[in-house]
C-alpha cells in the first residue's frame, strides 16, 4: 500500500516534470505492483513505455493546498503547483476558486477577473449563482472587461440566489437574505448577518464572499468620500458621470439615485440658467418622490425633518446638494425671501472656506453664524466636530456642516452613549487627538445635551496613555473647566425659557399590577412605575418573585423616594446569541437604526439578569429619537434606569437633567398602579 508521504513525494516530481520515468517513479520507494495500483486508480497514466503523467488534477491540487498551509507556509511552490494544475485543466473550477480567493488577498484583480469569467460559465448552477454574487461585488472595486460588464448589468436577484436543492448550505433563509441585502447595496448589513451565521469552520466559498463584502465595504465608502468631495468642490458633472457610469454597470443606492437626479437639475440650473418645473402632483412625505418631482423646496423641507441621528453619510450629502439647488434656484428668482434658514449666506460661507482650506476663516465665520441665529453656546461643539472632520480627512466637512445645519433647526443632537463608545475605541487603537475630541464632546454632554458624565477617569487615561507615546497634554485640546463653565451658563438661560411653554396634558397611564405584569410579558420590556412606599414596593416584588419572566428593580431616587422597575427577564426562554446579538445591535445603533437596535437590545436584555447601564442607554437614546409625539415614557423609562444602574459603574453617566426635559415635554413620572 502506497503511504501518504510518497503518493505527496509524487506530486511533487510532477510539479516540475510533465512526464516521469519508471525508473523516476520507483526511486521514490514504489515497485510495479505499486504503479500498476496508480494507474487503475486514476491518480498517473501511462503515456507510453516506460514514461506517465497526470491526466486529472485534483490529486496536485489537494498537494498545492497543503503546500499552502499554515503548517508548511511554501507559497512558492503552492504557485508553482497550481500553474502545473491549470497546465492539465485549464477551467478547473476548484482550482480558480481557489486563485480566485487568493488574488482577493493580493488585490490581484487581473486574475481575480480571469478567474471568475472560468466559474461563472461552469456547469453547475449551484456554483455559477455564487460566481455570479462574486462578480456582482467584484463590479465595485476594478474595471471590468465588456463582456464581464453586460454580464453584471444584466443580473437579476435570482440569478444569485441559493438553489433549494444547494446542500452546502444550510441555512438557506438567511443566505438568500444576505444575497438580497448585498443586490441592494446594503453591503454592512449583509457582511454583519453573515458574520452572526457563527460558522466555524468556513468552506472556501463562504471565505469568499466574507473577503469580497470586506473589501466593497472599505472601496464603496472610498467611493462615497470621493463623491462626497468633489460635490463639495463643486465638480458637479464629474460626480454625475461617475453615477451614470455606475447605474449603467451595476445600479445605484437609493441615495446615489437621489443624488443623481438632482445633479442632473443642478447643472441645468448653474449652466442654463433653467430652472426646473415642478410636476403637478400632489406632495407626498417621501424624500425620493419629490425629488423625482423636481419639488426641492418641498424635499428640502422632508430633509429637515428627518430624525437628525437617523442620517447617514450618502444622505447627508443629498441635503447639502438640496441646500445647494436651493440657493441657485432662489438667486435665479432674485426673490431675497429664501427659503433657507437664517444667515444661510454665512453657512455657504463656512463651507467655501472649509473646502478651501482656510480653517481659521471658516472659525471667524462661524462665530458670525450662530450669533446671528443666537446659538454661541455651540461655538466649541461644533469647532471640534470639524476638528474630528480634519482628523478623518474628511476633505466636505460633511458631519460638521451637517450637524451645523441642525442647531439652527433646535434638533436634539447628543449621542453620549455613541461618544463614550468611540473614545474607548480611539483610546484603545492609541489615535489620542480623535480621542481627545471625544472627550470634549462628552465634556459638553451637561450643557448641550442634558446628561452629566463623569470624566475625570477618562481624562487621566488619555493624558497618561498620550503621555507615554510621546504627547504632552497642552498638544491634545483638551477643553478647559472655563469653557464648559460657559456653555453651562447659557444653557441656563435656555432652561429659563421653558418655564414659558404651556405644560402638556398628563399622560394617563394606569394599570393594575396584573396588568403590567402581562404588559412587561407581551408587549414592553420595561416599564418605569411611580414612586410608592415600602408597603406597596414589597407587595409588587413579592408579586413578581411569583411570576416566571418578570423581574422587578428598586431604586432610590436623591430626594429618597423609591420605585419600583418591571423588567422583561427570562432566561429559561428561547436562546439568544448574546455576544452576537449585541454586536449586530450596536451596529444598527451606530448607523441610526434605532428601530431595529432597539428590538436587538431588548432580545439583548430579556437573557442578562445584570446588565450594564449602557444598554439602558442607548435604548434611552434610540427610543427618544424616534419619538415624534412627545410620549417620551418609553426614553424615560430606560434612561432612568440607565441613570441608577451607571451609579455602580466606572463611568458614570448621569441622564438626569434630560430625563427632566422629556418629563417636561411628557408629563410622564411613571406608570400609575390602581387597585380595580
Amino acid at each position: 500500500m502506497i503511504n501518504f508521504k510518497t503518493e505527496m513525494s509524487i506530486y511533487d516530481k510532477f510539479i516540475d516534470k510533465k512526464e516521469l520515468t519508471t525508473k523516476e517513479l520507483l526511486e521514490l520507494g514504489l515497485n510495479s505492483h505499486d504503479l500498476t495500483k496508480l494507474v487503475e486508480d486514476g491518480k498517473i497514466r501511462r503515456v507510453r513505455r516506460g514514461f506517465y503523467d497526470l491526466e486529472k488534477c485534483d490529486g496536485l491540487f489537494n498537494y498545492a493546498n497543503i503546500l499552502a498551509s499554515k503548517k508548511y507556509k511554501k507559497y512558492d511552490r503552492f504557485q508553482q503547483a497550481i500553474n502545473r494544475c491549470l497546465e492539465i485543466d485549464a477551467n478547473n473550477g476548484r482550482i480558480h476558486t481557489r486563485l480566485f480567493l487568493d488574488s482577493l488577498h493580493k488585490n490581484n484583480f487581473e486574475q481575480a477577473i480571469e478567474s471568475i469569467r472560468v466559474l461563472i460559465n461552469g456547469d453547475n448552477d449551484c456554483y455559477t449563482k455564487d460566481a455570479n454574487l462574486w462578480l456582482f461585488l467584484l463590479s465595485f472595486m476594478t474595471e471590468l472587461p465588456d463582456d464581464l460588464k453586460d454580464k453584471v448589468s444584466g443580473l437579476k436577484l435570482e440569478d444569485v440566489l441559493t438553489r433549494e436543492d444547494d446542500l452546502r448550505y444550510e441555512d438557506k433563509l438567511s443566505q438568500n437574505r444576505i444575497r438580497s441585502n448585498i443586490m441592494n447595496y446594503k453591503f454592512s448589513q449583509a457582511s454583519d448577518e453573515l458574520g452572526e451565521l457563527n460558522i466555524k469552520k468556513k468552506p472556501i466559498y463562504i471565505l469568499i464572499t466574507e473577503k469580497l463584502l470586506s473589501m466593497v465595504k472599505y472601496y464603496d465608502m472610498r467611493n462615497q468620500n470621493n463623491i462626497n468631495s468633489l460635490l463639495v468642490d463643486g465638480k458637479y458633472e464629474k460626480v454625475r458621470d461617475l453615477l451614470i457610469r455606475d447605474r449603467d454597470l451595476h445600479g445605484l443606492s437609493n441615495s446615489n439615485k437621489e443624488i443623481l437626479m438632482i445633479l442632473e437639475d443642478l447643472i441645468s440650473v448653474i449652466n442654463d440658467k433653467k430652472i426646473p418645473e415642478v410636476e403637478n402632483m400632489p406632495d407626498s412625505d417621501y424624500l425620493y418622490v419629490e425629488i423625482k418631482k423636481h419639488n426641492y423646496e418641498r424635499a428640502l423641507q422632508l430633509y429637515r425633518d428627518f430624525p437628525i441621528k437617523n442620517v447617514s453619510r450618502s444622505v447627508k450629502s443629498v441635503g447639502l446638494l438640496l441646500e445647494r439647488i436651493n440657493d441657485e434656484i432662489n438667486k435665479l428668482k432674485k426673490d431675497d425671501s429664501r427659503s433657507l434658514s437664517v444667515g444661510s449666506d454665512i453657512f455657504v460661507s463656512i463651507t467655501n472656506a472649509l473646502q478651501s482650506g482656510d480653517v481659521d476663516k471658516a472659525f471667524l465665520l462661524l462665530d458670525q453664524y450662530l450669533e446671528r441665529i443666537n446659538k454661541k453656546q455651540y461655538k466649541n461643539y461644533i469647532a471640534n466636530l470639524i476638528k474630528l472632520d480634519v482628523l478623518n480627512k474628511d476633505k466636505g466637512f460633511v458631519e460638521s456642516m451637517h450637524e451645523l445645519s441642525c442647531v439652527g433647526r433646535d434638533k436634539e443632537l447628543f449621542d453620549v452613549a455613541l461618544y463614550i463608545q468611540d473614545f474607548y475605541f480611539n483610546l484603545i487603537n492609541k489615535n489620542f487627538l480623535k480621542a481627545a475630541v471625544y472627550l470634549n464632546l462628552i465634556s459638553m454632554s451637561k450643557s448641550l445635551g442634558g446628561v452629566e458624565v463623569e470624566v475625570s477617569q477618562m481624562r487621566r487615561a488619555l493624558i497618561d496613555e498620550a503621555f507615554k507615546n510621546n504627547i504632552k497634554e497642552s498638544d491634545l485640546g483638551l477643553l478647559g473647566k472655563e469653557d464648559i463653565a460657559k456653555m453651562e451658563d447659557t444653557s441656563d438661560k435656555e432652561d429659563d425659557l421653558l418655564e414659558e411653554i404651556t405644560l402638556p396634558e398628563e399622560l394617563d397611564i394606569t394599570y393594575t399590577l396584573g396588568d403590567a405584569i402581562d404588559d412587561v410579558a407581551n408587549e414592553v420590556s420595561l416599564l418605569m412605575l411611580e414612586p410608592m412606599s415600602d408597603e406597596e414596593i414589597s407587595f409588587v416584588t413579592d408579586t413578581c418573585q411569583a411570576t416566571d419572566c418578570v423581574q422587578s428593580i428598586v431604586i432610590e431616587e436623591e430626594d429618597g423616594k423609591k420605585r419600583v422597575f418591571l423588567r422583561y427577564y427570562d432566561k429559561d426562554g428561547p436562546y439568544v446569541d448574546i455576544s452576537g446579538t449585541l454586536r449586530l445591535a450596536n451596529f444598527k445603533y451606530k448607523n441610526k437604526e434605532y428601530e431595529e437596535a432597539i428590538e436587538l437590545y431588548e432580545r439583548v436584555l430579556s437573557k442578562i439578569e445584570n446588565p450594564r447601564s449602557f444598554i439602558y442607554g442607548k435604548l434611552g437614546i434610540a427610543y427618544r429619537n424616534i419619538t415624534r409625539d412627545n410620549d417620551y415614557s418609553r426614553a424615560i423609562d430606560y434612561l432612568t434606569l440607565a441613570t441608577a444602574a451607571s451609579a455602580t459603574e466606572e463611568n458614570v453617566v448621569d441622564y438626569t437633567d434630560l430625563i427632566n426635559k422629556l418629563k417636561f415635554r411628557s408629563n410622564y413620572n411613571g406608570v400609575v398602579l390602581t387597585k380595580k
